[in-house]
């Protein structure tokens, strides 16, 4: 017996529809959905993605990025594909860094000089609608680097055609809880199958993204 050797497996955002579609009973196999629904469906599966990204899935979002600090300047608005960041490390040299002690708005404010300038201690992460901002204390006087561990967005659908930004092995369980949410949105019942396939299926997903272990320690 010969295998195909291939270990890929990519879907796109119409290939996910026609199935959703078709696995909902909303359309009939073998026949192919208008534009209009297979954009509606689309929608669905943006705002699925979107909901996911604050539930804290990091397998595959993790990313590490130069960022520039201009003297004397508060705040960096950070790239636009930056969801929040974990750590910094200010570039003291081209080999050498050093972390930033995180620090949350509160502690950020009630700094009692905000311009001060000198050598970065600590950095605050203001995450507004459209943006995420970073502020360094002491601020830098001479343009600088820092190093950031940042968890990025997830893309969105912006054409059909387009596979989805999720590791390979969810594309059944995305596609099973889209089919659901889709029957939902389109008046029709959920079919009993996939109302328990998409529970287990996403219990199972957010069990991959959990630590294999977990330390206690005491409250303080």
């Amino acid at each position: 017996m010969t295998t195909s050797g291939v270990y890929t497996l990519s879907f796109t955002a119409r290939d996910m529809a026609y199935k959703a579609l078709r696995d909902g009973q909303i359309i009939a196999a073998g026949t192919d959905p208008t534009a209009v629904e297979v954009q509606d469906v689309i929608d669905e599966l943006n705002l699925l993605l979107k909901e996911w990204e604050t539930r804290g899935y990091t397998l595959w979002r993790q990313e590490t990025a130069e960022v520039d600090i201009t003297a004397n300047i508060n705040p960096t608005t950070l790239a636009s594909d930056v969801y929040d960041v974990a750590a910094v490390r200010f570039q003291t040299t081209a080999t050498l860094e050093r972390p930033l002690t995180p620090f949350d708005r509160d502690q950020y404010k009630i700094l009692p000089n905000k311009t001060q300038t000198g050598n970065p201690s600590i950095f605050y992460i203001d995450r507004q609608r459209d943006q995420v901002d970073l502020y360094v204390w002491p601020v830098p006087s001479a343009n600088s680097k820092v190093n950031i561990d940042y968890l990025r967005k997830i893309e969105v659908v912006t054409d059909a055609t387009q596979t989805l930004d999720i590791p390979q092995d969810w594309q059944g369980g995305v596609l099973t809880i889209l089919t659901k949410r889709v029957c939902t949105a389109f008046g029709y019942p959920v079919p009993d199958e996939i109302a328990a396939r998409a529970a287990v299926l996403e219990f199972e997903i957010d069990a991959q993204d959990r630590p294999s272990s977990y330390f206690m320690g005491p409250y303080n």
